[in-house]
């Protein structure tokens, strides 16, 4: 066996790296998450993506648009980080326009949206005319708050909490009448706090880790990130939580064990 050895090495890492690099970050994954809620005046069905990163590859592109197509949503929420350093502003508009198709889009701004090419920023009002900013066809919420009447939602969105733009104080306002959802970035700051008249907790930036043998060093290799929350659905003070792992990649363009993600929400009455 020993002589094998290099033989196996020679054959095994080759095969990992372009798994990682080119298979399992471009199959697109549905995580299906039911809750009950019945302050909601009738069944809402929400898609929850965070992390795209663009440019997508025009695999991963298409699959969302199918997956949207085929799931029906009400809502569209992102949770931060849709445009990279590589996006320029031209195809972040070309993106959220094919997805306006589908449904009403709802966003929050991740680190990377706040760091990205200043003359292409998709998001600053200070580097973009408002008048622009009021062309996207998206809500972005920027410590803000969106009442939806005809679902009886209350969308909390929070603005990026990795570059302090935050606003902690926000959802002190929400009504115990609502279903009320908080869309964030990154939870490391809200799990550190009470959470008051919040129903839904919906975040992302951890991408699930990336490479699973990595999860353990997550928080390390990031203090926004909570390494006991990094993909899936949680329970913070009696709250649900969804972390989802996201649909780019950061740092290292590689995913092993941690496949790209949308999650579809399925909020019933009764």
């Amino acid at each position: 066996m020993k002589k094998y050895r290099p033989l196996i090495i020679l054959v095994f890492f080759p095969a990992w790296f372009f798994y990682s690099w080119k298979i399992e970050p471009n199959t697109l994954h549905i995580r299906n998450i039911p809750l009950s809620a019945p302050k909601i005046k009738k069944d809402c069905c929400l898609v929850l993506m965070a992390d795209l990163h663009i440019p997508l590859s025009a695999a991963v592109e298409k699959s969302l648009q199918w997956q949207l197509g085929r799931i029906k949503p009400d809502i569209i929420l992102i949770a931060g980080d849709f445009t990279s350093y590589r996006a320029s502003a031209a195809s972040a508009f070309l993106l959220l326009k094919k997805m306006s198709a589908y449904s009403k889009i709802f966003m929050v701004r991740g680190n990377t949206d706040l760091c990205c090419n200043q003359r292409q920023c998709l998001y600053c009002t200070y580097r973009y005319p408002q008048d622009r900013l009021d062309q996207l066809p998206a809500t972005i919420l920027m410590n803000q708050t969106k009442y939806l009447p005809e679902f009886n939602i209350a969308l909390f969105g929070e603005d990026d909490p990795v570059t302090q733009n935050d606003n902690p104080g926000l959802i002190d306002s929400a009504q115990a009448s609502r279903f009320n959802i908080c869309l964030l970035h990154s939870n490391y700051k809200l799990v550190k706090r009470p959470v008051g008249n919040l129903d839904l907790i919906c975040s992302g930036h951890s991408h699930g880790g990336q490479i699973f043998f990595l999860k353990p060093l997550a928080s390390f290799f990031d203090r926004a990130v909570d390494r006991r929350f990094l993909a899936g659905l949680y329970a913070y003070q009696g709250k649900p939580m969804i972390v989802t792992s996201g649909i780019g990649m950061s740092f290292l363009p590689l995913r092993c064990g941690v496949a790209p993600e949308i999650v579809a929400v399925r909020l019933k009455r009764k």
